[in-house]
This record gives structure tokens, C-alpha cells and sequence, in this order.
């Protein structure tokens, strides 16, 4: 029993993102007993994580790789190294590929960590072999991402929409990503199109939020430049 309340709490993360009832979960797991440890581990970490404990959650991320070196348990552990910077994480997601040499994950977050370290070919490498390796709507927004940190955005709207058309959520930050790029490429009109829907579905968000601010200093230098003329 206490397997499948981990199970669920991995189920809350993944469809509900909320990282509070996946607490309760693990909380009851841990009362009723469970086996596999090194899953617990790994959500138990993740969860740490979104709760901004960075250093519990990767020791109990590394203690579930110790337990069992599944690419499951890798590529959570990597996910959480790439996303804070640490310069683990491009050592994880090549024990990853070494597993699977197809993993698309792998290949997006090695294409990150290049573009990072100022790499952009290798990091267009990886982009291409991660499209040809896409099978889901995440990895359709992770590559839109890999393309708009090396500033190809209008492969990332395409990557982006096609993540769109598989029902990537949650939608906030998807359009956020959208208008982001659109803006880069000067196509303000669009960029405020999808920025007004990512308001609509998550106007909390962070990103949202930050994409909104360069919105403002767009819609300012626009109105100076009116004034100028």
C-alpha cells in the first residue's frame, strides 16, 4: 500500500502539479511502509525541490540513483542539476544515453547545457537529433526551449506549437514561451496575441510574468519613439 501512495504522489505531480497533496501522499506511504525506496526517493526529492529545499532534494535524488540507476531516477536527478546550474548535470544525462542512446530528454538537456557553455553548434546537434527522436508533447516544448536559448525562434514556435496541438500544459507558460519568441523576431502583434492567452490561463506564473514586463518596455520604447516623431 505504501508503494501505490507513492505512485500517486507521482500521479499529483504529473497531473496536477501541486507538490502540497503529493506531501500528504508520501507522508502516508511512509506510515503504511513501502518497498521500492528508491522511487520514494526520487519523488520524495522532487518534491524538496519545488519546495525550494535544493539541498535535500538532490541528496535524496542521488540517494535513489545509489539505490537503483534506472533512467528514470537519472533523468530526475539530471532535470533538477540542469534546471539550478549545477555542472553535474551533463555527467548524469550522459549516463543516460549510455543507457538509452536514443532518449530524447538526454539529448535536449545536453543540447541546454551546450548552448550554456556558449557551444552552439553542438547545441543545434542535439536539437536536431532530439527532433527526430520526439515522441511527446513535453518533449516538443523542451526542444521549443532548446531552440529559443540559441535564439532560433522561429523554430521554437514551430516546436512550441506542435506541443500546443499535442496538449502540452500547463498552456501559461507555453504562450509565454510563444510570445516571447515573437517579440525576439520584432513581431510585437503576435507576441501580444499569445502573451494576452497565457494571461488568461496563468497569470501567476512567473515566466508569464517576466515575458509581461518585457511587453511594457516594448509598448515604452514604442511610445517614445511616437513622441520623437
Amino acid at each position: 500500500m505504501g508503494d501505490l501512495y507513492v505512485w500517486c504522489a507521482d500521479l499529483e505531480l504529473l497531473a496536477n502539479d501541486d507538490p502540497g497533496k503529493a506531501r500528504q501522499l508520501l507522508d502516508k506511504a511512509r506510515t503504511l511502509k513501502y518497498l521500492d525506496k528508491a522511487a520514494y526517493h526520487s519523488t520524495n526529492g522532487f518534491v524538496l525541490w519545488l519546495a525550494g529545499e535544493r539541498e535535500r532534494a538532490i541528496a535524496e535524488l542521488e540517494e535513489s540513483v545509489a539505490l537503483n540507476p534506472t533512467i528514470r531516477h537519472l533523468a530526475q536527478l539530471g532535470k533538477v542539476l540542469s534546471t539550478d546550474g549545477d555542472g553535474r548535470a551533463p555527467g548524469v544525462w550522459r549516463r543516460v544515453l549510455q543507457r538509452d542512446p536514443k532518449n530524447c530528454q538526454a539529448h535536449i538537456y545536453l543540447g541546454i547545457e551546450a548552448a550554456k557553455s556558449g557551444d552552439r553548434g553542438q547545441a543545434l546537434l542535439m536539437a536536431k537529433r532530439a527532433e527526430r527522436l520526439s515522441l511527446s508533447a513535453l518533449d516538443s516544448f523542451e526542444i521549443g526551449r532548446l531552440y529559443q536559448e540559441i535564439s532560433e525562434f522561429q523554430n521554437a514556435i514551430v516546436r512550441y506549437m506542435d506541443a500546443d496541438r499535442l496538449g502540452y500544459e500547463p498552456k501559461g507558460p507555453l504562450y509565454a514561451s510563444i510570445a516571447a519568441c515573437y517579440f525576439s523576431l520584432g513581431d510585437n502583434e503576435d507576441g501580444r496575441r499569445y502573451l494576452q492567452w497565457a494571461t488568461k490561463f496563468d497569470a501567476d506564473n512567473e515566466y508569464v510574468k517576466e515575458v509581461q514586463k518585457t511587453s511594457r518596455r516594448l509598448g515604452e520604447r514604442g511610445s517614445k519613439g511616437d513622441r520623437a516623431d
